[in-house]
């Protein structure tokens, strides 16, 4: 008797960074199946002071990220840690079989990914130990859907969830095609 394979889920996560290419203190995620039934979520963050980037780009940061986070624990000591810790998750989830996606991923979500990767792995990156990212934005595009709205935008959890629901809302027209 052979057991029908689990469902997939998705691992989605969005990163705040000091302008589009300085350095990422933030970053949420969400865990979903393919029903939408949230298995996790996370954040973890730093003062935004602890991370590269222009002088222009942190007054944007205070203006429009910092009101959106303000409710969120910036527990990590520094972006390093903040790597470190979703680097962690990330594993676990993938591990499990989840499938690494994110929302408009360059720059922002492939240099965080890229610099956790480096740090976590030593720096010796190729294929067999980098994950594959997959990028909501073109899927939607391609299919004529609209991103989810973000409840509270630039809060990374919640832009991650905008773009879950975004992703599954991609699945499900492939899927009507008679796809996936």
């Amino acid at each position: 008797m052979s057991r029908k394979p689990a469902p997939p889920t998705y691992f989605v996560f969005d990163v705040e960074s000091i302008g589009l290419y300085g350095e990422g203190f933030a970053v949420g995620f969400v865990v979903v199946d393919l029903e939408g039934n949230v298995q996790s979520v996370g954040f973890h963050g730093t003062d935004p002071a602890n991370a590269d980037g222009a002088p222009t780009d942190r007054s944007w940061v205070s203006e429009h990220v910092l009101p959106a986070v303000r409710h969120r624990q910036m527990t990590c000591e520094n972006p390093s840690e903040v790597r470190s810790r979703f680097f962690d998750d990330m594993r676990k989830a993938l591990r499990a079989g989840a499938q690494l996606w994110g929302d408009a991923v360059y720059p922002v979500e492939s240099t965080f990914l890229r610099l956790t990767l480096e740090e976590r792995l030593g720096g010796k990156l190729d294929a067999a130990s980098s994950p594959v990212l997959r990028d909501v934005a073109p899927v939607a595009l391609l299919l004529g859907i609209e991103d989810a709205p973000s409840r509270v935008p630039h809060d990374p959890v919640e832009d991650a969830r905008a773009s879950a629901a975004t992703l599954l809302c991609a699945v499900s027209a492939i899927r009507a095609m008679g796809g996936g």
